[in-house]
């Protein structure tokens, strides 16, 4: 269970969530930044929960997609994002245009926090470790990623943004790392299959 949440930890990266909350503070009111933080973590999580519960049957009885498939497909997107993260940061810029809803859904909720790393993640935990496992794991790690967002909140002026940056690109190095392993556990359960 513990690699697990930690897995689901590593994938949705509170670090970077942290460094766009904290960026956000320049466009946005401390009562709007709340309103954002706690809508974004709901809809993230209602999002994998569903990917969750269902993930499996609308891979396989929908799409037939095998398991190992999305481990494949997860893992190469696992690794472009740990990459990008360590050759780049996670610097987005989102303008004030939003509405305070559509930025908690896109991009906060999807793609930052309920990304495609994410999904084939507690799909892949759901299969090979139970429903109830994968849904402890997402919600150990949004409850971490939400308390990281509020943290930087409350600490945006004492946090620099440099040190969130070296953060992120040392973590990106175990992104990346993760995703190469979730792909090569692909192809070997797909090579075991056939």
């Amino acid at each position: 269970m513990l690699d697990e949440i930690l897995l689901m930890i590593v994938v949705i990266n509170p670090f970077s969530k942290m460094l766009f909350t904290i960026l956000l503070c320049k466009e946005y009111s401390g009562k709007e930044l709340l309103q954002i933080v706690v809508r974004s973590n709901a809809i993230a999580l209602l999002i994998l929960s569903i990917f969750s519960f269902a993930g499996y049957w609308i891979l396989k009885e929908f799409f037939h997609i095998s398991i190992y498939s999305l481990r494949i497909a997860g893992g190469i997107v696992l690794a472009k994002i740990g990459f990008d993260y360590l050759d780049k940061g996670a610097t987005f810029v989102v303008k004030r245009t939003k509405s305070l809803l559509e930025i908690s859904a896109v991009p906060i909720a999807t793609p930052l926090i309920a990304g495609p790393a994410a999904i084939a993640t507690v799909v892949t935990i759901s299969v090979e470790s139970g429903v109830l496992a994968s849904v402890i794991a997402l919600s150990v790690g949004i409850l971490i990623n939400f308390l990281l967002m509020i943290f930087a909140l409350v600490f945006s002026k004492r946090i620099g943004e440099t040190l969130i940056i070296v953060l992120i690109r040392i973590l990106g190095l175990f992104i990346m790392a993760l995703g190469v392993e979730m792909l090569l556990s692909g192809v070997v359960g797909y090579l075991n299959l056939t």
